[in-house]
C-alpha cells in the first residue's frame, strides 16, 4: 500500500501540482480530502467522478488510480 502511495505524490509532482493544496483545488475538494488519500487513510475507494478527474489531472489511466486504492 505504501510504495503505491508513493506513487501517487510522484504521479502529483509530476504533474505539475507542487503542493497537496494545488491539486485539491483543481479537484474542487478539500485539502485534506487530497492529504488523506496520499497517506493511504481513505478507507474507500474515491467516487467514480472523482477517479476520472484525478487520471485527467495526473494524466494516467482510471484503472491505475484505482490500484493505489484498492
Amino acid at each position: 500500500m505504501k510504495k503505491e502511495m508513493h506513487e501517487f505524490v510522484r504521479a502529483r509532482i509530476k504533474a505539475g501540482f507542487k503542493t497537496q493544496g494545488e491539486l485539491a483545488k483543481a479537484l474542487g475538494i478539500n485539502e485534506s480530502q487530497v492529504n488523506r488519500m496520499e497517506n493511504g487513510a481513505v478507507k474507500t475507494t474515491p467516487r467514480a467522478y472523482t477517479v476520472y478527474k484525478l487520471a485527467g489531472l495526473l494524466k494516467t489511466s482510471e484503472r491505475v488510480i484505482l490500484k493505489w486504492f484498492l
